[in-house]
């Protein structure tokens, strides 16, 4: 799509006169754009890459060019999307306000097999903008899909917007989440590898609890291992 379309786009859905549904199609247009943009510049500089890496060292500065071009339009694809996961989350209330969720589900073209699960998604506190784009994951374009939500990964261009903004709020706020490691994680009771300061690689295994004859228990942290890998020959070698 060229640029002048792209921009032609983003002055229909920043424009508060105009129609709500006419700029939500607009933003759907754009990011959409902005997705295949991403994905083409990655098809391309692999190929280039690969290509590159057959005349090392003298293709050394044209692959760092090449690198480096590639990691700017993906950055300003990565804010874009942010900024239109952004806009999306946070005019949320008008969004449905102005919309049914009927109107919307249209508009995000949701498989009218899937509205009943959507609606009951939507019910929640997230909201019909966060249950379509955010909690539901699967639920926009999936009247394209020949079998619809099945192909997982087939994400609608605005809910990847959402799901950009997702990820840029985790990077900035690890702390945010519980760790999965722990008591009541999803990752409770497997291995997990840690950087020592020294940095070598270390394994901790999950604490250890000790049930008494008396019925108590008490728990025992293991102390770190370190890291071990097993070679083809089948002998040990230590990272």
């Amino acid at each position: 799509m060229r640029g002048a379309t792209l921009h032609r786009l983003i002055d229909i859905y920043a424009d508060s006169r105009r129609n709500l549904r006419d700029r939500l199609a607009a933003l759907r247009m754009f990011v959409r754009a902005v997705c295949a943009d991403r994905d083409t510049s990655f098809a391309e500089y692999r190929q280039m890459r690969r290509r590159l890496l057959k005349g090392m060292p003298f293709t050394e500065r044209a692959l760092e060019r090449e690198r480096a071009a590639y990691l700017d339009r993906t950055r300003a694809a990565r804010q874009a999307m942010e900024e239109c996961g952004a806009w999306l989350i946070g005019n949320s209330a008008m969004i449905e306000q102005a919309l049914s969720f009927d109107d919307l589900c249209d508009l995000l073209g949701v498989n009218h097999a899937h509205r009943a699960e959507a609606a009951e998604v939507c019910a929640g506190d997230a909201g019909i903008v966060g249950g379509l784009l955010w909690i539901g994951g699967e639920f926009e374009d999936s009247a394209d899909h020949k079998s619809g939500r099945s192909n997982r990964g087939n994400t609608g261009p605005l809910t990847a917007a959402v799901q950009n903004l997702f990820q840029k709020f985790l990077l900035e706020n690890p702390s945010a989440i519980p760790d999965p490691f722990a008591l009541g994680g999803p990752f409770y009771g497997a291995l997990r590898q840690e950087m020592a300061p020294d940095g070598t690689v270390q394994i901790r295994r999950p604490a250890l609890t000790v049930h008494s004859l008396d019925g108590s228990t008490r728990t025992v942290e293991r102390k770190p291992e370190a890291y071990s890998v097993v070679a083809k020959d089948g002998g040990g070698r230590h990272g």
